[in-house]
């Protein structure tokens, strides 16, 4: 799927399919979190398909969230702590301000690009006066809610809110980690 940017150029998407599963996944993450024990996770994910425990929490202090896990420690970029707020809110924009380039629609994700799961602002309010200001100020109408790290063949590497880090499919994410996403990389 493609959107467009705020000057009319087409970028990759990915469309988060809503379902049970990713449902069900939200509060085994939430519950997990309490947990620091491998097999016990494990356990836990038996039936979950295409998710896998890569690093329990302990390997990172509570504190690391997906953002600081995917820029700083996976890609070892890190984003100023005085920005994040910037980066979920406006994250096309904050990302090109730091030299990542949103994927057009003709390009495929390469390992190591950075995945951006975002959620649409409160729709009653985009349906509504939001949506003529953005255009107007170039303003995104989605901010992002999780980031990962992109593994290839349709898999990404992410932590899971103040937990632990998983290997999963691209749209096997908790159904709160947002609608759609979209690939940026970064400029050599």
């Amino acid at each position: 799927m493609a959107k467009e940017d705020e000057k009319g150029r087409g970028f990759k998407t990915i469309v988060l399919p809503h379902n049970q599963a990713r449902a069900e996944l939200k509060t085994l993450v939430m519950y997990m979190e309490r947990i620091s024990e491998r097999n016990a996770i494990n356990d836990l994910l038996t039936g979950q398909s295409g998710i896998v425990l890569h690093t329990p929490k302990t390997y990172f202090l509570p504190t690391v969230g997906c953002a600081e896990f995917c820029f700083d420690k996976k890609l070892g970029d890190p984003i100023p702590l005085t920005s994040k707020r910037n980066l979920f809110l406006a994250p096309r924009a904050y990302l090109a301000h730091c030299n990542y380039q949103t994927l057009a629609v003709d390009e495929d994700p390469l390992v190591n690009d950075v995945v951006v799961y975002t959620s649409l602002r409160p729709k009653e309010l985009a349906a509504t006066m939001l949506e003529l200001v953005a255009k107007e100020f170039n303003l995104e109408l989605a901010h992002a809610v999780h980031f990962g790290v992109y593994l290839g063949d349709g898999k990404v590497r992410s932590k899971f809110g103040k937990g632990h880090v998983f290997d999963h499919s691209i749209d096997n994410v908790p159904d709160n980690y947002g609608d759609e996403g979209f690939f940026v990389r970064r400029d050599k």
